[in-house]
């Protein structure tokens, strides 16, 4: 699996509802090392969480 289909998986998923309500990640960073993928990003303070993961493994 490589990691553009992971996140096109995932945002394919029915959350259409949620993210309406959802502001826009904010300073999205992508930290790689070998076939690991970490994506993190900021959210809106007003949330109580100030930064989300995404962790991704590529498996060949």
């Amino acid at each position: 699996m490589n990691v553009g289909f992971a996140l096109v998986l995932l945002w394919s998923l029915s959350i259409t509802n949620v993210v309406a309500e959802l502001s826009l990640p904010q300073n999205l960073t992508l930290l790689t090392l070998n076939t690991q993928y970490i994506l993190a990003w900021d959210w809106d303070q007003t949330t109580n969480r100030q930064r989300c993961y995404l962790h991704c493994r590529v498996h060949s």
